[in-house]
């Protein structure tokens, strides 16, 4: 016979008291992560092929933006749930962009992608967003982080008419103070609004 649905209920917090908490409760303070919550469904998945099957049915084709942040498990969940199907993956990113490292980003997500699934790197190196002035900054700071980066095609016209500041300092001392005046001078109008990213009143 089978039990009522509290009894169901009562099993079922008993085997996951992570998910128990009460209506009034304050969600602020239910013991639940985003790597929790990444395992049970990877675990959903793993057990239940019925969600599998629905879930490749649904899904042709899988697009991945900000790949270079992907964790470990989230990566995990993504080879239970397409490994194996007929799906179409895209993963874009950049590795310079990388800034998840300490919340448990992979150091090597899009080898470990190449690896896993077959895929062919294809380097995006249009810049539809910025002028050729900006792009040629750009390079530099990007060759700083990777000596290997191709250089990018600028496709942008320049719509705002402004200098770019060069200047030669005699130390790194001066450098590093020079910018901390410049930055800070920057935070002080974007805080009162009277300028907005593109430098424009």
């Amino acid at each position: 016979m089978r039990n009522s649905g509290n009894e169901d209920r009562k099993g079922f917090h008993e085997e996951f008291p992570l998910l128990r908490f009460e209506r009034d409760q304050d969600f602020d303070h239910v013991p639940l992560s985003f790597p929790m919550l990444n395992r049970l469904v990877e675990l959903l998945i793993r057990e239940n092929p019925s969600i599998l099957k629905a879930l490749r049915l649904t899904y042709s084709v899988v697009f991945f933006d900000e790949f270079q942040d992907t964790t470990f498990v989230q990566f995990e969940l993504l080879r239970t749930a397409f490994d194996g199907s007929e799906a179409i993956f895209t993963a874009v990113g950049d590795d310079k962009q990388r800034i998840m490292v300490w919340a448990g980003a992979m150091p090597d997500a899009f080898a470990q992608f190449e690896q896993q699934f077959g895929a062919q790197r294809i380097s995006l190196i249009s810049n539809w967003r910025s002028h050729e002035d900006l792009v040629r900054i750009q390079h530099v700071i990007a060759s700083r982080i990777d000596s290997t980066v191709e250089e990018p095609e600028a496709r942008a016209e320049r719509l705002v008419d402004v200098q770019v500041l060069r200047r030669a300092f005699p130390s790194y001392q001066r450098q590093r103070d020079f910018v901390r005046v410049w930055n800070g001078f920057v935070l002080l109008l974007l805080e009162f609004g009277n300028v907005d990213f593109c430098g424009e009143k």
